[in-house]
This record gives C-alpha cells, structure tokens and sequence, in this order.
C-alpha cells in the first residue's frame, strides 16, 4: 500500500539529535509536516528533506 516507510517522532529526534518536544514544536507549528496514525504522528522521509533544504536556504540567507 505505502512505497515508502514513515518516521516516527523518535526516529526524527534522533536524526535531528533535538528533544521529543521540540519535534512536537516543529510539527505543531507546521514547519515540519506529518499525519495522524491512530493516537501517533508519522513523517515522510521527503517531508523531512523538504524541512532540512528550507533550514538550509535559512541559514545561507542570514549568514
């Protein structure tokens, strides 16, 4: 049915190396995008791409 596996929170914190609430932050603010599974949020692998490249065009523009 899926073509690709979903992230769980934990599998972002740990990529990210950032705390569980600052993953919930990020997803609440809609800056990192994610669904509803039952009681738990999933996350595509693009969808975390998408939040690293726009992080990345963030920094280039400040610094």
């Amino acid at each position: 049915m899926f073509s690709q596996e979903m992230l769980t929170i934990p599998e972002v914190m740990k990529h990210f190396k950032i705390s569980d609430s600052s993953v919930r932050r990020l997803l609440k603010s809609g800056e990192l995008k994610s669904i509803k599974v039952g009681m738990q949020r999933r996350i595509k692998p693009e969808w975390l791409k998408e939040y690293e490249v726009t992080q990345m065009k963030g920094e280039h523009q400040r610094g």
